[in-house]
């Protein structure tokens, strides 16, 4: 059997501290691949236009290994960002 694993919990506080999953955690099958999730997560976040630092900061790296990473995971912005080009210009 294998031991359990440590896993980093995001607090409502803003820091991070470490704690031992449940066991039925531990038993669940989402837990065989937790990158897998805190990918998908990651993904989610910067999709959901919530901003490079505040992600960062919870994925626990820094923006420039974010944007490294999963820059190309953001995908279907570029009429909205083009928008948003397009006001600066008429604003």
């Amino acid at each position: 059997m294998t031991k359990p694993f440590t896993c980093l919990i995001y607090n409502s506080e803003p820091f991070l501290s470490w704690a031992r999953p449940t066991s039925a955690q531990v038993a669940s099958p989402l837990a065989r691949r937790p990158y897998d999730l805190r990918h998908a997560a990651v993904s989610l976040w910067l999709n959901g236009d919530v901003p490079a630092p505040e992600v960062a900061a919870r994925a626990g790296h820094g923006v420039d290994v974010l944007l490294r990473v999963y820059a190309k995971c953001i995908d279907g912005q570029e009429e909205i960002v083009n928008q948003r080009i397009a006001d600066v210009f008429t604003a």
